[in-house]
């Protein structure tokens, strides 16, 4: 009588034989019974990766970035994909939000994260604002909080004074 496969041994032969959908519910399952954060975004991040490189569903390789993140904010390469997908996409609406989730991840874990990250992406949310949808306040108050990370930046308070400017 033969053993059953380990669930390792099936997501290794549902990836070589090509079969996506079954190696995302294997991941995906992997990753719910799994407590170590590590592994899981491992799991999580191989899913988004799957979604976008060859089951070509963008949103739902978003959603397992995002997924990825919630296990390890530090692994920004999750939030890079995250970016460059819906950059691709031009949905600045939905990037806008992703930087928002982020910066709450990464004020949730604060002491884990460098001000230099914070200050990026406070300012990269602050350039979505700027360019991409016109909020001008909003812009506005996201190049603020950035130079709460770097207070004597010339290019946030240049770019500030700009649209203090705008403003009036």
């Amino acid at each position: 009588m033969k053993t059953p496969l380990t669930r390792s041994e099936q997501l290794s032969g549902h990836m070589k034989a090509g079969r996506w959908n079954e190696a995302v519910a294997v991941l995906d399952e992997l990753a719910e019974n799994e407590s170590d954060p590590a592994k899981r975004f491992k799991y999580r991040y191989t899913v988004g990766v799957i979604e976008r490189d060859k089951i070509g569903d963008h949103q739902a390789a978003v959603r397992a970035f995002d997924a990825a993140l919630d296990a390890n904010v530090l692994e920004m390469k999750a939030f890079e994909a995250i970016e460059q997908i819906l950059t691709e996409q031009q949905d600045w609406n939905e990037l806008e939000r992703a930087y928002r989730r982020m910066l709450r991840r990464v004020l949730e874990n604060d002491d884990l994260v460098s001000d230099d990250i914070k200050a990026l992406l406070w300012q990269n949310l602050g350039d979505v604002y700027r360019r991409r949808l016109d909020h001008v306040q909003s812009a506005i108050q996201a190049y603020e909080a950035a130079l709460q990370y770097k207070p004597d930046d010339p290019v946030l308070l240049a770019i500030l004074s700009e649209l203090e400017k705008m403003k009036r």
